[in-house]
Parts: C-alpha cells; sequence; structure tokens
C-alpha cells in the first residue's frame, strides 16, 4: 500500500529494517529522545516493548536507535531476547572534534567509542556484534557527523575500542562504505 497512513497524532523517529526483496521486515520506534533536536520536533517516545528482536538468515537482529544505544538497559533487553546482531542508525548534529556535553574532558567521537553501542555488547552472552550506521553530511536542512563502524563482542567487559571495532569510517563528514568479514555461525 503506498502513501500516508496515519494511525493517530504522534510523531516517531523510525527506523525500517528492509529484506533483501525490498519488502519492510521490521519497524522500530527510537526511545529516548536526543535533546534538543527531537523535542523541537516534537517527537514522542516509543515504548520498550516495540523492540522485538527478528530472525534472518544472518542471525537474530535487533535495532537500538541512535541514543537508545547509549541506555544499558536497552543493551541487556537485546542481550536477554537473544539478539546476535543489534543494528543501530544514528546521527549527530554535534561536531565529531568539540567537547562531549556530558564530559569536556572527552570529544563526542570519543563519547560514541567510550560509552556507545560497541562497548556495551562487550561481554554479553548472545550479542556478537554492532553495526552503527552515522548519517554523514547535509540531508535536507540537516548536517550530520559522526564515523559509522562495525564492532564485536570480544567477550572482555570493558575491553578497548582498539580491541572491537572491526571496521571504521575514515571520516565523520562524508560518505563512506563501511564492511568487515567476519565468521558466521554455523547453518547461517
Amino acid at each position: 500500500m503506498k502513501g500516508r497512513h496515519l494511525l493517530g497524532r504522534k510523531v516517531y523517529n523510525i527506523a525500517y529494517l528492509f529484506g533483501p526483496n525490498g519488502l519492510c521486515l521490521q519497524r522500530v520506534p527510537k526511545l529516548n529522545m536526543s535533546p534538543p533536536l527531537e523535542h523541537k520536533f516534537g517527537f514522542t517516545p516509543g515504548d520498550k516493548t516495540d523492540l522485538h528482536p527478528i530472525d534472518t538468515p544472518l542471525g537474530r537482529l535487533g535495532i537500538l536507535i541512535c541514543y537508545d544505544g547509549f541506555h544499558q538497559t536497552l543493551v541487556e533487553h537485546c542481550d536477554s531476547q537473544g539478539v546476535q546482531i543489534v543494528l543501530s542508525p544514528s546521527h549527530s548534529d554535534r561536531n565529531w572534534e568539540v567537547p562531549a556535553g556530558f564530559n569536556n574532558a572527552i570529544t563526542v567521537g570519543e563519547a560514541w567509542a567510550r560509552h556507545g553501542i560497541a562497548p556495551m555488547i562487550q561481554g554479553r552472552l548472545n550479542i556478537r556484534y554492532a553495526v552503527v550506521a552515522m548519517m554523514a553530511g547535509r540531508v535536507l536542512d540537516l548536517e550530520g557527523q559522526g564515523c559509522s563502524h562495525i564492532a564485536y563482542n570480544t567477550g572482555e567487559v570493558g575491553a578497548p575500542p582498539e580491541r572491537f571495532l572491526l571496521a571504521q569510517a575514515a571520516s565523520h563528514t562524508g560518505e563512506e562504505i563501511v564492511s568487515a568479514t567476519v565468521d558466521l555461525p554455523e547453518g547461517c
């Protein structure tokens, strides 16, 4: 069905997961709004009950949108549901190289490396990988900065980024394809 389908007056930040055939497999709302932009636009947070894993030939996938990947309880939720790969579509309108608002001793980029989804999957029982796709560049009136990256679970809680990053974009301001070759479990 093409067109708009109003379900109500609320507006959500939604991530869509499409299968190889182009069909939508899942829609997941963001739960934690990033100040001030999403509050300014009037987005409504989703509910934790909207976070359902989806089984695919690659494994069980879960989605945590951007700032949701900075919340330990949501990473725990994914892990408890047997998620093996967490997808995290993300956007940062803050310069990647300036001090992080909550800690001026580190940059925004360092905050992602130390406190984002990639370090949070370390030592988890089920989560094996995190794929963070950052918007970089300009789309309409939004300008994103960020280094897309792929991380794996080393099995060691507190592992440093140099141990868990499989691949990372070279630039925080331009488009780039980030890829990594990994071993899949038997049966995939």
